[in-house]
Parts: C-alpha cells; sequence; structure tokens
C-alpha cells in the first residue's frame, strides 16, 4: 500500500502492465511448441464461454417468470467486455480456417451462444465494441474471407430471425419482454441527458477535465484521487461527494494520472500489435496464423472504443488475455509460415 492505494493499482491506471504478464511468456511458450496456440486459444474459449454462461443463467432460471420482472438490473449480469467481443470473434476466425463440417457444426452453435451472451448483457459498450471490431474486418480483410465473414454473420442473423419467431409463438411474454428491453437500451442513447447514471459519468468527466490543465505533461500520478459529487443513486454508494482513482472513461482518468506522456505512452503500446496483426494478414500468405492474428487485432481495436464507458484496460482479467493475444499475434508476425497443425 501507498498512500492507502494498493500498488498493483498504480501499475493498473497509469499503464496495463498486466499485459506484459501474459505477452512475453505467451510468445516464449508458442516460440518453444507451436502447436501451444491451440492450448490457448481452448482455454480463451473455455473461459469466454463461462462468462457467456454467467450472462445467460439468470435469464434461464428466471425465465417462466421474466415477463414479472420489470426492472433489468434485477436479473442483468453483463458479464467481462473483451471476453464477451473476444467470443463471437475468435469463433468467427476459427469458421473461416477450418474446412471440416463437424467443426463448422459446433462453432456455429458456439457462435449462436456466444452472439445471444454478448446481446443479452444489455451492454452498450460491449456492442460497440463488437461492431468495431467487425467494422475493422471488414475494412481489411481480403475480398475472399471478407464474403465469407458477411455470409456467417447472415446466417446467424437468420438464425436469429428464426428463433424469435419460435419465442412468439410459444414464448410470447418472454419474446417481447426481451425485446422491448433491447428496446429500451439502444433507445435510450436519444435519452441519456435524463439518465442518472449517464450524468455521473459526464460529471466524472468534467470534473477530470477541471484538473488536467493544472498537470497536463505528467498527470498528478499513479493512483491519484479526484472528488466529485455524485449525482446517481445507483454509483459509488449512493449520492454524495466521492474521492475516487477511477472513471468509466478509461483515457479520462488515464490523462489525469499520468498526462499527455503517458496517454501517448499507452496509445504507442496498443496501437502497435493492432497494426503488426494488420500488417501480418496482409504481407503474408493467409492461412489460419494469419488469419487469426487479424482477428484478435480486431478485438484490441474494439477495446479501444469499449473502454470510452467501460475502461476495460484497468481489468486484470481483461489486461491478461489481451496480453496473450499480443503473444500470439507477435508469434504470427515472426513465424507465419505453415498453418497450425
Amino acid at each position: 500500500m501507498i498512500n492507502g492505494v494498493e500498488i498493483s493499482l498504480y501499475i493498473r491506471r497509469a499503464f496495463p502492465f498486466f499485459l506484459l504478464f501474459s505477452f512475453v511468456p505467451t510468445f516464449n511458450i508458442i516460440e518453444i511448441k507451436k502447436e501451444s496456440i491451440n492450448i490457448l486459444l481452448l482455454v480463451i474459449i473455455v473461459v469466454c464461454l463461462y462468462d457467456a454462461l454467467k450472462v445467460l443463467f439468470p435469464l434461464y432460471r428466471n425465465l417462466n417468470q421474466i415477463y414479472l420482472i420489470m426492472n433489468l438490473e434485477d436479473i442483468r449480469i453483463a458479464g467481462n467486455g473483451v471476453l464477451q467481443v473476444s467470443f463471437p470473434i475468435i469463433l468467427i476466425s476459427l469458421l473461416l480456417s477450418t474446412r471440416k463440417k463437424a467443426t463448422k457444426i459446433v462453432l456455429k452453435v458456439f457462435l449462436f451462444l456466444s452472439l445471444s451472451s454478448l446481446i443479452l448483457s444489455f451492454t452498450r459498450s460491449y456492442w460497440l465494441g463488437f461492431f468495431s471490431a467487425l467494422f475493422l474486418l471488414i475494412v481489411i480483410l481480403k475480398r475472399e474471407d471478407k464474403a465469407k465473414l458477411i455470409k456467417i454473420l447472415f446466417s446467424q442473423l437468420v438464425l436469429f430471425i428464426f428463433t424469435f419467431f419460435i419465442l412468439l409463438i410459444f414464448k410470447f411474454d418472454l419474446a417481447t419482454k426481451i425485446l422491448s428491453w433491447l428496446k429500451d437500451r439502444i433507445f435510450s442513447i436519444t435519452q441519456l441527458t435524463f439518465l442518472p447514471t449517464f450524468i455521473g459519468r459526464v460529471d466524472e468527466l468534467e470534473t477530470l477535465l477541471e484538473y488536467i490543465p493544472k498537470s497536463p505533461i505528467y498527470g498528478f500520478g499513479l493512483g491519484a484521487t479526484y472528488n466529485f459529487y455524485n449525482l446517481s443513486p445507483f454509483a459509488w454508494g449512493g449520492v454524495g461527494y466521492k474521492d475516487l482513482f477511477y472513471s468509466h472513461n478509461f483515457y479520462a482518468y488515464h490523462l489525469f494520472a499520468t498526462g499527455i506522456l503517458g496517454l501517448l505512452c499507452f496509445f504507442l503500446f496498443i496501437v502497435t500489435p493492432i497494426k503488426v496483426g494488420i500488417l501480418t494478414y496482409r504481407t503474408k500468405k493467409t492461412q489460419t496464423l494469419t488469419l487469426l492474428a487479424v482477428f484478435l487485432s480486431s478485438i484490441i481495436f474494439g477495446t479501444l472504443f469499449t473502454s470510452l464507458t467501460s475502461p476495460q484496460f484497468v481489468d486484470a482479467t481483461s489486461n491478461i488475455v489481451i496480453g496473450v493475444y499480443i503473444g500470439i499475434i507477435a508469434y504470427a508476425s515472426k513465424y507465419a509460415i505453415t498453418n497450425i497443425p
């Protein structure tokens, strides 16, 4: 503890050094035995599946009485942003590279589950991250891979439409309730200025923007706190003055704590693997490994947008997983010669 703040928080708030804890060993392990990529992907998929089930299980458990639930927050579990975005993106990558019909069927089932979890997390920042990742892929992918991606997404859309109509027939109350919640989450964007949670986040940002000009280059130091009046009864333990070393906007607190210098260092570090993954895919023969690299890069790219309102880069689990992605991208860049066995 330093001045009442844990040392790990100093590291996490100033710069996601947790990435290095998994980036370096990931690269070294794969370099020793490249088949380790398969094991790493399996572990990540299992972790993502667990996170998806955490989101879906409360809804399943309340299936027969969900129409009675008035407040979505009573049963909503958002899950982890990086894992929620990663699950469908990685599955799509594997679908594009595999030729086995049985494997494709399994992957499509898991893809439907992963997208269901992402949708039913009812978390707009995760949706933004996912669509940002897809946008990058649609821009970057070669024509053949892009066509396959669109075909996969279209087939999933058809499956979701079919499932929804089945629910309308047999579980009308459930279908309409979920649809109303989705509509409320989407269209609440037009009424953000009236939401206590949004007002609280704006207050966070405005308060930080008042502090930043006082120390713009180096910031106020690792773990520095700021004081603001919280108007939301749902955040920070209720209404009142709060001393915080956190912000829903990752970049605002990062700038406050480490200044322009720290923020530039972060962007230099995190944009590099995105660029490397894209160049690896573009400049080397398209194969499983290079395709995986660009898809993992898209996840990191999407996380940049998710962190505008959900700071994934200060979450230990997210940073470890992203570190693994960077390790795989680095290996792909250096050794992308043959397909993964």
